[in-house]
């Protein structure tokens, strides 16, 4: 059950990822004016890294485990890895990736302009 679910999160972190850049490349809001959504860049691609390679380490277990016979103790193996991969890092990953959820939500450090300060 376990390499099945990392299949999906996997597949699922790549479209989310190659989502993020497609919207930051297009968007229209500006850096300098929306200070909040560097704030959610910053936060997000930080840990792309670290996500690529617990990614490598949950494709690596899936194809471990979907092989003829799987080889227990080397699935026993990258589990252990898994688990104590870079020292927490997964953890905070993911506080991060909430923390973006509020900050996306009340937007601060956004600049006013001049419209919006009339109106």
């Amino acid at each position: 059950m376990m390499s099945n679910a990392s299949i999906v999160v996997v597949i699922a972190y790549f479209f989310v990822v190659v989502s993020a850049v497609w919207f930051m490349i297009t968007t229209k809001l500006k850096i300098k004016e929306n200070g909040w959504l560097l704030m959610c860049a910053i936060l997000f691609f930080l840990f792309v890294p670290a996500e690529i390679y617990t990614n490598y380490l949950d494709i690596k277990f899936a194809l471990l485990f979907h092989s003829s016979p799987p080889n227990h103790d080397e699935l026993l193996k990258i589990f252990g890895e898994r688990l104590g991969a870079l020292s927490g890092v997964p953890v905070i990953a993911l506080f991060c990736y909430y923390t973006i959820i509020p900050i996306a939500v009340f937007r601060p450090l956004r600049k006013k302009n001049e419209e919006e300060k009339a109106g």
